[in-house]
């Protein structure tokens, strides 16, 4: 590869990080994924944070694919998914609900420019109230 090719290549690699979701400082990723994981942690589970009034994406606990499915949304009519509720979250909506075999849970967390969304789907779906006792629980054990 040509030097001004590679010069190129690492400025928009650069450029690109620069853009990346980053969360608040003194959060650790590691151990706020290692800390959802053990108290709701689940195949079929997803939990997002974002910037309160953005709904810009901070962290994901699952993969996208999980995230982006839809389920029953249990407090009205029709389908939602983790992607479509932290929208909502962002915008000062909170929710701790459940029908089925699905749990929603979406509101603040302790640090106030950041929301949750969460969703818990299967036999071994906890109630959205006891989603979001948890998660604040580890929210906080990893530096919120």
């Amino acid at each position: 590869m040509r030097p001004g090719a590679l010069g190129f290549v690492l400025l928009v690699a650069v450029s690109l990080a620069g853009c990346s979701p980053k969360l608040p400082d003194g959060v650790d990723a590691k151990r706020l994924t290692e800390t959802v994981g053990a108290v709701i942690g689940d195949p079929a589970t997803c939990v997002i944070l974002a910037e309160k009034g953005t709904g810009k994406v901070l962290w994901r606990s699952s993969r996208r694919s999980i995230c982006a499915q839809e389920r029953q949304a249990c407090t009205r009519p029709g389908v939602t998914s983790p992607e479509a509720l932290i929208k909502d979250a962002a915008k000062g909506v909170t929710l701790q609900t459940g029908c089925e075999s699905v749990s929603w849970a979406a509101g603040p967390t302790p640090r106030a420019e950041v929301v949750y969304a969460a969703v818990m789907y299967g036999e071994r779906a906890l109630p959205g109230r006891e989603i979001a006792y948890r998660l604040d629980s580890a929210f906080k054990t990893a530096g919120f």
